[in-house]
């Protein structure tokens, strides 16, 4: 015969249909959220409860209430202090895991955001990083500077190499493009976390000492008799290379699913500094994306609509390029006459679309316009 409970399980069962309530509530207002504001105020409640899990956050499992981990919930708050608070607690391999962590896809119709009057699915199976670069580019002059120093404080976190660039969210939107709708600083990092590099294993004179030392000469696989051993299914360095530079320029010119890639991102960017976005991009292997066509038919010129001085003004911040500036001098500029030929196409087939839009414009307020057809 079961005994009757004690007012301990009662009081205990009271509590834990409390929480359940609250946390049910919370999720709600989360829910109702629509401006970059509005998800900061409401992430902030399940950021303190994190915090106030401590310890047992080491894991790195904790509680993905609504489908995000401890660290999305503190990136959406957009809160410094608690982003310390989780570095102190969580192992770093861990940490770079739950940084590679998509939430759980959302529809637009449970989640949704609303900036500049466009309205679109949010935190919607993004990593960490990219709902926080997402609030970054949108966020309020208030909210700036706490998402700027969380997302100063996950760079500390992370070396080159221990992001996924494949982290695909629901619509089709990359880590690169959605970095591009913002600062040059943010694209540049990036494409600095991305970038492959020849001779890996070569160690640079300030940096051979001590553990980047060990680290190195493990990398080489030395074998007793001080040769190198080569794995046969390790792939030669060249062809390393050369599959790591076709997935970063897959990265740098990844199509939505409405075919938008970076550059028309940076095209259409409200940011101050798209064209230094626009050109890093291009430095890095976006000309080839300079004639593609989202599914409204626009090309990046189509969203950046620049003037002559502003062409002129790419042209230079192209040719300024600290990547291209780094390359051998016959590679260098056989690089940047290939981006400025396309730079150059690109820009006179916008001219002529901008032209014959202005003369079929003219015509129909003149009332002509007859056996004119539509390009």
């Amino acid at each position: 015969m079961d005994s009757a409970p004690v007012k301990g399980d009662v009081q205990i069962t009271d509590l834990a249909s409390r929480r359940d309530e609250d946390l049910n509530q919370r999720v709600v207002d989360f829910i109702k959220s629509r401006q970059v504001s509005d998800f900061a105020n409401a992430a902030k409640p399940f950021v303190s409860e994190i915090l106030a899990a401590g310890k047992s956050l080491g894991s790195g499992v904790g509680e993905r209430v609504f489908g995000m981990n401890p660290i999305h919930w503190v990136c959406t708050a957009g809160d410094p202090q608690a982003f310390e608070g989780l570095v102190e607690v969580i192992p770093h391999d861990q940490m770079v895991l739950m940084i590679n962590e998509p939430n759980v896809a959302k529809p637009k119709e449970e989640l949704s955001y609303n900036v500049s009057g466009n309205s679109g699915p949010a935190i919607n199976k993004d990593c960490p990083d990219q709902v926080l670069v997402f609030l970054l580019n949108h966020a309020t002059d208030e909210l700036q500077e706490g998402y700027k120093r969380v997302f100063e404080m996950m760079k500390e976190q992370l070396k080159s190499g221990e992001l996924e660039g494949d982290a695909v969210n629901n619509t089709g939107n990359n880590r690169f493009n959605i970095a591009a709708g913002g600062s040059k600083d943010t694209m540049m990092w990036y494409c600095d976390m991305f970038r492959p590099v020849k001779d890996k294993n070569r160690i640079p004179d300030e940096e051979a000492s001590g553990e980047n030392l060990t680290r190195d000469i493990e990398c080489l696989n030395l074998s007793d008799d001080g040769s190198t051993n080569n794995a046969s299914s390790a792939p030669e360095p060249d062809d390393q290379y050369d599959q790591e530079y076709k997935s970063y320029q897959n990265y740098i010119n990844h199509e939505t699913n409405s075919r938008v890639t970076p550059l028309h991102h940076a095209g259409r960017s409200l940011s101050l500094e798209k064209l230094e976005v626009f050109s890093i991009l291009l430095a890095e292997g976006a000309d080839q994306s300079l004639d593609k066509k989202d599914s409204r038919g626009n090309t990046p010129f189509d969203h950046l609509k620049p003037d002559k001085k502003q062409f002129d003004q790419l042209i230079k911040l192209v040719e300024s390029n600290p990547q291209l500036l780094k390359k051998a001098e016959s590679e260098k500029g056989g690089r940047l006459e290939t981006i400025k030929s396309s730079l150059m196409v690109a820009y006179q087939s916008f001219i002529e679309k901008e032209q014959q839009k202005a003369e079929m414009c003219k015509m129909a307020q003149g009332g002509g316009g007859a056996g004119i057809t539509m390009p």
